[in-house]
């Protein structure tokens, strides 16, 4: 973080926007646990990650805020996922189809599906864009 890092290390928790984080990654990864990224859309809970949209009303605004300091600062990692849904994770947050996975993973397209539901289950993510910011975050991409 350039020459302000050393006032950012002393940091308990941090409230950023995307823009800062997708600048500053290298930095914000290693304290996902107590990173809080406001950006463009919806709430994302993205287990030790919280997003806030700038669009939120006052009482999402209230509850992600309330959520995020409250929460603890250890580091969950991705020890929920099992192996193979970590892979169709990477494989959504590329681009790619449930064909296209299930062809590229020798599963079947109703294996895929499941996958995608026990990830969005597991994590409380719907959208492939909270769990693209998961995927960053966890360093899965």
């Amino acid at each position: 973080m350039d020459n302000n890092e050393s006032v950012y290390d002393h940091a308990d928790k941090y409230i950023i926007s995307s823009d800062i984080f997708s600048k500053n990654s290298e930095y914000f990864l290693p304290r996902k646990n107590k990173t809080l990224i406001i950006c463009s859309g919806n709430i994302i809970q993205t287990g030790n990650i919280e997003t806030v949209g700038r669009d939120s009303d006052l009482i999402e605004l209230y509850t992600a805020l309330e959520r995020f300091i409250k929460s603890e600062t250890g580091d969950e990692g991705t020890s929920e996922l099992t192996a193979r849904e970590i892979e169709v994770l990477k494989e959504l947050v590329n681009g790619l189809t449930i064909k296209e996975i299930a062809d590229k993973l020798c599963i079947s397209a109703n294996t895929a599906v499941s996958h995608r539901k026990n990830i969005s289950a597991k994590l409380g993510i719907r959208s492939i864009s909270g769990l693209s910011v998961y995927a960053i975050m966890n360093g899965l991409v």
